[in-house]
């Protein structure tokens, strides 16, 4: 689950104002849910048998649980009937030598829920816990989200997405943020490649970005036994260092460049430098590139012209977001 603000600005386009966020909180996570309530009922040798021997209809079961996950109003009242595979149902009576709907009438879900033939019946309330730990994230995380102040007078809240079409969730948010205009596109699910198929014929739809990460270049600093660590010193130097280039948080606005420099020679006879170019997600900014949340993401050559010896040449590294993320370009002096 991905949750993000915008502004519609003056000339149409969108300004981002808080970098997308969220958590485990989407449909998978009630997926999940309903996977390990329905395995503590099954046992887990069961349903493991069920997958691994009749894997289609293990696919099935969880299908028709994500259309009742989609369409099922629980203030209807009515139970929600999900079809139980037949050979689940064998599996379990062979192996625990009772019937499925005799373990049901004995366990603790005896009164919110029944088995009749293949179908299982679920009352609203045990159907609704299926979406508890999901929901109660997502409108956690709006709140904390609103309350920041570059997001104050926030009216509207958009909802697309797959999930987005349960009326369980729909009904949840609304009754949890009752002053916002809550606005569900008819088919929210193809919303999301409405609107990718929209961005890319047109990119600058999006004016400004936050970034999402750090962006940085493998450097060297003079080492310092007080900053670094010993087994980065080379000669006098400290290697892998993060030189941070554009700092996670920051607004980026289109086609405008943050400069870092100048990188200088040290040879004479140098024909090229090479940038490697990393990405952290780390919440504090990264020291070194070998860090756990660092990633190399490529690098970046610069053939350098020839001049007379002794003189030196300085490149300077220009990040640009320019349509979908940050790029690099590279000016030499």
């Amino acid at each position: 689950m991905d949750i993000t603000v915008h502004e519609v600005t003056h000339d149409k386009t969108l300004k981002e104002l808080e970098k997308a966020s969220g958590g485990d909180w989407g449909g998978i996570c009630v997926d999940n849910y309903f996977k390990n309530f329905l395995t503590s009922v099954v046992t887990s040798d069961v349903m493991e048998e069920f997958r691994l021997k009749h894997t289609g209809e293990y696919i099935e079961l969880f299908r028709d649980f994500e259309m009742k996950k989609r369409t099922t109003n629980t203030t209807e009242k009515t139970r929600v009937t999900l079809r139980m595979p037949e050979s689940l149902l064998i599996y379990f009576e062979q192996l625990k030598n009772k019937s499925f709907k005799q373990t049901i009438q004995e366990s603790r879900y005896s009164k919110s829920m029944k088995c009749e033939g293949d179908k299982l019946r679920i009352t609203p309330a045990l159907f609704e816990e299926f979406f508890s730990a999901a929901c109660t994230g997502i409108i956690d995380h709006l709140r904390d989200l609103l309350e920041k102040p570059k997001v104050k007078g926030t009216d509207t809240i958009l909802m697309v997405g797959g999930f987005s079409e349960s009326q369980i969730l729909q009904t949840y948010i609304k009754s949890n943020l009752p002053n916002f205009r809550i606005v569900i596109p008819n088919e929210p699910s193809l919303a999301i490649l409405k609107g990718a198929v929209l961005f890319g014929h047109d990119p600058c739809l999006i004016s400004e970005r936050i970034a999402k990460y750090w962006y940085g270049i493998a450097s060297f600093q003079k080492f310092n036994p007080k900053l670094h660590k010993t087994e980065k010193k080379k000669d006098d130097l400290c290697e892998d260092i993060f030189d941070i280039c554009v700092k996670r948080g920051a607004t980026l606005k289109l086609r405008d460049a943050l400069s870092k420099g100048p990188y200088e020679t040290n040879r004479d006879d140098q024909k090229e430098m090479d940038f490697e170019i990393y990405v952290s997600d780390s919440d504090q900014p990264p020291k070194y590139v070998t860090d756990e949340d660092c990633h190399y993401i490529g690098t970046l050559t610069v053939e350098l012209p020839k001049v007379k010896k002794g003189e030196k040449r300085s490149v300077f590294i220009n990040f640009v977001y320019s349509m979908y993320m940050p790029q690099t370009m590279s000016t030499k002096k």
